[in-house]
């Protein structure tokens, strides 16, 4: 199994570094993924992260999510499987690794955060399309509806799981309160 952050997968260490077209992409940035993941987690104010109580880190589940949403691992149990089976994830979150509760209402309450910081990272990804030459421009509108579709997937396959959940009568991980 491959880290979760491991920037090998990366097709090539030049990113969007000095591409022409488009004001976006002519600064140097970001060599990898998690590097653009992590700048935009940076960037995001700290009042525009609700944190949980139970969650520990906020950036770090900001950041966990964000990562997975962009390399298209959505559904929640999917997250928390790669984060139990991650060595190197336990380095960022210490000993409270996230479970999939924890995740989902993360996201339900940080969404405009997620939202952002994953809009950043398919711009770093669009980067390296352009700079490949496999598109010839990007359209900003593109990238945040790609942000809201990848969010919303996210949340149907989390749905699916609970009504399957909800079949089994398995109750829920301990410390997350149900809404009523």
């Amino acid at each position: 199994m491959t880290a979760l952050f491991d920037t090998n997968l990366d097709l090539n260490r030049r990113g969007a570094r000095g591409l022409q077209g488009t004001k976006d992409f002519n600064s140097p940035g970001p060599a990898s993924l998690a590097e653009a993941v992590k700048a935009a987690v940076t960037a995001v104010h700290e009042s525009g992260l609700v944190p949980l109580t139970c969650s520990g880190n906020g950036r770090a589940l900001l950041a966990l999510l964000t990562f997975s949403y962009a390399r298209q691992i959505y559904a929640s149990s999917d997250v928390a499987a790669r984060l139990w089976s991650d060595p190197s994830v336990r380095d960022l979150c210490g000993d409270a690794l996230p479970g999939v509760w924890t995740l989902r209402r993360f996201r339900g309450e940080n969404r405009e955060a997620l939202a952002s910081c994953l809009r950043a990272a398919l711009r770093f990804l669009a980067g390296r399309k352009l700079a490949q030459g496999f598109v010839t421009r990007v359209c900003e509108a593109h990238l945040a509806e790609e942000a809201r579709r990848r969010i919303t997937m996210a949340m149907f396959l989390d749905s699916l799981e609970l009504d399957k959940d909800r079949a089994t009568d398995e109750p829920p991980e301990p410390g997350y309160l149900l809404a009523v």
